[in-house]
């Protein structure tokens, strides 16, 4: 096959640097061992796509300086019947929104933390504080905008960090009820039957036992931060093997109820009482080679370049009319 694969520019300074991030050079790379003929573009919505001569498209666009901005790649894909990697603009659309991916999972009976949503700060408190709840902008991925400081409970401390993320992130919050537990991230393969690769567990044993155990935005991304070494994620070993049935279940349920195809990823709490929640999903999820998918896929016997290469067969199984927008 011939493989477009398409990726996000660099922003330095609010300036676009012609460059492609080292992670993108990596996946590249592997793609060619395939043995598929590969070309590689930096995405630039200016311009037109030059699509000709391409079967397939592996798209690794994200990171815009809008978020919005991350569904105009399958859309136009889908536009021009060009089959692509990973979801489409629907799901992307949706996904950014936190809300919406909670009514989704509701709709579906899919457990998800209590909520409420906040716009101001000022509203009237609705959600229970007499446990711990966190606060998460409604829109965004990455943690972007979660700290520790984001698990409250008084109101008092609610509405100082609520209004400290609306002023930072530029959008309103969800106050969602923490749930105290064990935390597993469940890569997702798979169209119409998707399949649960071998799931992680979040590792919090070294973390400071007096703060929240989360994965804020630096424990994700900022490496020379305590919270960031002292958290890991594993393959999970310990897990009874009904509960696990019951995850992975929860897992596919999410993953096709917000319409998802070729990958994504779905993290889950599981309480005392081995009731499982949604707290978050992610298509066209990160696939770094440290990545929780690499290592899931690694765990099940698949190298790298056969994780790609199997993400494109997933591509092409598309049926085209379901790549219209």
């Amino acid at each position: 096959m011939n493989v477009l694969v398409l990726c996000s520019p660099r922003f330095n300074n609010e300036t676009v640097e012609e460059r492609f991030w080292p992670v993108d050079k990596l996946i590249i790379s592997e793609i060619k061992k395939t043995g598929h003929e590969t070309a590689a573009m930096l995405f630039d919505k200016a311009k037109p796509l030059q699509l000709d001569g391409y079967d397939v498209a592996f798209n690794l666009c994200d990171g815009f300086e809008d978020i919005h901005d991350e569904a105009i790649v399958p859309n136009i894909l889908a536009t021009a019947k060009i089959p692509f990697t990973g979801n489409t603009a629907e799901v992307i659309d949706l996904t950014i929104s936190k809300l919406k991916i909670k009514e989704k999972l509701m709709e579906n009976g899919i457990l998800t933390p209590d909520f409420q949503v906040f716009e101001t700060g000022d509203e009237k408190v609705g959600i229970a504080l007499n446990s711990q709840v966190i606060i998460k902008p409604a829109i965004g991925h990455a943690s972007c905008g979660i700290e520790v400081e984001n698990v409250v409970d008084s109101e008092e401390k609610l509405r100082k960090r609520i209004k400290s993320v609306i002023d930072e992130c530029k959008c309103p919050v969800v106050v969602e009820r923490y749930i105290e537990g064990r935390e597993f991230c469940i890569p997702i393969l798979g169209n119409e039957n998707p399949e649960a690769m071998p799931m992680l567990e979040i590792d919090y044993s070294t973390y400071d036992e007096h703060l929240p155990k989360i994965l804020s935005y630096k424990a994700k991304w900022s490496k020379n931060s305590n919270v960031f070494k002292n958290t890991d994620s594993v393959i999970a070993k310990e897990v009874e093997p009904k509960l696990k049935k019951k995850i992975e279940g929860t897992a596919r349920a999410a993953f096709k109820a917000l319409g998802c195809r070729g990958y994504a990823s779905v993290d889950v709490r599981v309480d005392k009482d081995n009731n499982v929640y949604v707290i978050d999903t992610n298509p066209n999820c990160y696939i770094a080679g440290e990545s929780d998918f690499v290592k899931a896929s690694a765990e099940k016997g698949m190298n790298y370049a056969d994780l790609l290469n199997k993400i494109l067969e997933l591509a092409m199984e598309k049926p085209r009319e379901k790549l219209q927008k």
